[in-house]
């Protein structure tokens, strides 16, 4: 199935991930166009004349650091800080301090440090998702696309933290080091949640976190650029009670860390309202596609269309992409996971994207693309290192063994000359002969001078 003409690669196959999604945010808000942040950190701010507070009726009276939870029928409301409260964010509280950038840069969302393997060992979805929405308010020209973090506020999780990080502008090299000086475009964004393990209202209610919003500039003076179609990160890691619910799993951990694109404001024609995240460790582990689909996906106009997600590739990008598989995408508003495996894929090298298509309709959005290497290019550079040294020590022993021959035959090497100089000693021989032969009896005595 889909063969280039390239030796197929193993599971293990590295992966480089080239996530290019194209996904169209659908308007939400009083506005036509968009809305602005309703996060705290942001709203609280933005409260006209200085010093005044929010009313009280606001979801952000508590403070800036009030957590925002999203209810089932849409109502947003805010517990007291003492049962949930935003602790920080690093891009809003920092003020771009360089310092601040790289201690997020630095933060650990390694699943394998969380305690626990998969999130799918134990929850039917992941406890989080992505929305995406149109940002517009008095300091734009015009919509600018933007996400929405939603945790799911039932698991008894008592602390939360995110990471989102444009990868374009944040390179995975990057890690926070003292010695590495990170570029003024770099704006990476930490949270950091605190909340009371009883503090769940239960149901689907989520907390959501919109304060990221997709534009990047590197100075004041430099225009500011919208970062539509740009790689995104989103690691998250859940502190707490297990997410089973269960106390008697005791407390952990649980990590995991997806890529997705930065949609785009405004498209006209077919619209997601959720962010599909590929997620990162099964890609670069073996090469298997994992797609989260989020329950709030489809638009519900979406619903009454069939939807399937076709796995295309090429050998390289002068070429047309060829459907290689298809999967069928569930528009019950419900989540739903797709699993592309390369073991039965039996890819080849080359480049693959993901189009998100429906019924009735010629192009599709493109859900996500990504790179498949060599599975043989490992093995070939330690077949080549290894052979590399072996024709070194072999040289090396060349060299040396024509040196020595060299040397005898310049400098013939004579047994008597060695035993007068005593640079070896004789060696004892024992003679069984006739002594009745008067020749033996010469040989004999011969060795016995």
């Amino acid at each position: 199935m889909g063969s280039f003409g390239a030796a197929p690669v193993a599971a293990a196959a590295a992966a480089t991930l080239l996530l290019l999604m194209a996904m169209c945010a659908s308007a939400q808000g009083s506005s036509p166009g968009g809305r602005s942040r309703q996060c705290c950190r942001y709203a609280w701010t933005a409260i006209p004349e200085s010093g005044a507070s929010p009313e009280s009726s606001s979801p952000c009276a508590p403070g800036p650091e009030a957590c925002l939870v999203r209810l089932t029928d849409g109502e947003v409301t805010s517990p007291s800080l003492e049962r949930c409260n935003v602790e920080s964010d690093s891009k809003r509280d920092s003020g771009g301090d360089p310092s601040a950038k790289a201690t997020c840069l630095a933060e650990s969302f390694d699943p394998g440090s969380g305690g626990t393997d998969s999130w799918m060992e134990h929850l039917e979805e992941p406890p989080f998702s992505l929305a995406a929405y149109a940002f517009e308010d008095s300091s734009t020209s015009g919509p600018i696309p933007a996400v929405e973090v939603r945790l799911r506020y039932g698991p008894s999780w008592g602390a939360a933290r995110f990471r989102l990080r444009n990868r374009r502008l944040c390179p995975d090299d990057l890690t926070g080091e003292p010695d590495q000086k990170v570029p003024p475009e770099c704006s990476p964004r930490c949270v950091h949640f605190l909340k009371n393990h009883d503090a769940h209202r239960g149901g689907d209610a989520e907390l959501a976190y919109d304060c990221e919003v997709g534009f990047a500039s590197s100075s004041g003076s430099v225009p500011i650029r919208v970062t539509s179609g740009d790689i995104y990160e989103f690691s998250v890691c859940l502190s707490g009670v297990a997410a089973t619910g269960d106390v008697s799993d005791g407390v952990r951990t649980e990590c995991g860390s997806y890529d997705f694109v930065m949609p785009a404001a405004e498209t006209g024609g077919m619209s997601l309202d959720g962010i599909p995240l590929l997620d990162r460790r099964p890609l670069e582990e073996d090469g298997t596609v994992v797609l989260h689909f989020p329950g709030h996906l489809f638009p519900e106009k979406e619903l009454q269309y069939e939807a399937w997600v076709a796995l295309e590739g090429r050998e390289d990008e002068d070429e047309g992409w060829e459907e290689l598989a298809v999967k069928g995408v569930p528009v019950t508003g419900r989540y739903s996971t797709l699993v592309f495996r390369e073991e039965d894929l039996d890819l080849d090298p080359g480049l693959y994207r993901l189009v998100y298509k429906r019924l009735g309709q010629e192009r599709g959005l493109d859900v996500a693309h990504f790179s498949v290497d060599g599975g043989s290019g490992g093995a070939s550079v330690a077949g080549l290192v290894v052979f590399v040294l072996l024709l070194m020590a072999a040289g090396g022993a060349g060299y040396y063994l024509y040196g020595r021959w060299r040397e005898i035959r310049v400098h013939p090497v004579h047994p008597n000359r060695l035993l007068e100089s005593e640079r070896i000693a004789g060696k004892r021989v024992l003679v069984i002969t006739n002594v009745d032969n008067r020749h033996h009896s010469d040989v004999v005595m011969a060795f016995n001078r």
